[in-house]
């Protein structure tokens, strides 16, 4: 087997020896950021960012070498309050893989779209988590939902809640540690990642990076929330969300969501599997066989 990752650009060479019979196309999305406050703006409770699901596309039907248009959705950027302010998380942007235009897919016969996760959010009292990526408008033959940001539902008192971790292969990703607390100082982790395989980032730290694909490839779980300290956690990579950040009277910073991936996984394609007359291009296994395989 043979595994390619896509962290940037705008588009990607499907490799000279790729199997259209046999690969795995999947993706991440970028991830939303924390919330920031502070008490004087009137929201003492923000919560993490929200994280992405996971999409799988089998037995993707394109050429070998052809050139696939791509977005690597880009990770929600981390927000600043100053004195007596709050500001929302940012959204993270969404991934996609298209063989056919340069926009995302509205099919499997195209390609897959994962949607992004978004920002986490200030309010007083009862404030919901950032919302992970909104499966149902994913496309891919595989979807699993990714992690919201915690909620933090008291009707009173001050907190930060963790930001929800990446889905993965091994299933769904956790949700940022909710509370119910009408306390001050509430401060959560963030959510595990992969089905539980990839622990959530502690208190004001951040989120752990995944390994489903190899030792530093994978979903990511969401960054700890802070709550009298700055910063909150940065979501771990790929796709998770970071942690929302509080402080009574002073600037503070939450944690940064992060960026998604595209992970290709293929058998490579062997003619010689297939030999009966490569000579001439006719045979089973040879370049004609090939090209009208790849393009049925």
């Amino acid at each position: 087997m043979t595994q390619v990752f896509y962290l940037s650009g705008t588009s990607l060479t499907v490799p000279a020896d790729y199997n259209p019979a046999n690969n795995t196309w999947e993706a991440l999305s970028g991830g939303g950021s924390g919330a920031a406050s502070q008490s004087g703006a009137g929201t003492p409770h923000a919560t993490g960012g929200g994280a992405s699901p996971y999409v799988a596309l089998n037995n993707f039907n394109v050429a070998a070498s052809a050139t696939v248009n791509i977005q690597i959705g880009a990770a929600g950027t981390a927000v600043a309050s100053v004195a007596g302010s709050a500001v929302n998380g940012n959204a993270g942007t969404d991934t996609w893989l298209n063989k056919t235009t340069n926009a995302a897919p509205s099919s499997t016969t195209d390609g897959l779209l994962v949607k992004a996760g978004q920002g986490g959010l200030n309010a007083a009292g009862n404030t919901n988590g950032g919302a992970a990526g909104a499966t149902g408008s994913c496309v891919g033959d595989v979807i699993t939902a990714g992690g919201r940001g915690g909620n933090l539902s008291g009707a009173s008192g001050t907190g930060a809640s963790g930001g929800g971790g990446a889905a993965g292969p091994n299933g769904t990703g956790g949700n940022g540690v909710d509370s119910s607390s009408t306390g001050t100082g509430v401060s959560t982790a963030g959510g595990t990642a992969d089905g539980g395989t990839i622990a959530g980032g502690t208190v004001g730290n951040n989120g752990n990076p995944g390994t489903a694909w190899d030792a530093t490839h994978g979903p990511g779980s969401g960054g700890g929330g802070r709550d009298n300290a700055t910063p909150a956690g940065s979501g771990g990579n790929y796709g998770s969300g970071g942690g929302g950040v509080h402080w009574l009277n002073n600037a503070c910073t939450s944690g940064a969501g992060k960026q998604g991936i595209i992970a290709l996984t293929y058998t490579p394609f062997s003619g010689s599997l297939f030999f009966s007359n490569p000579m001439n291009g006719m045979g089973v296994g040879g370049p004609f066989f090939r090209d009208r395989m790849a393009g049925m």
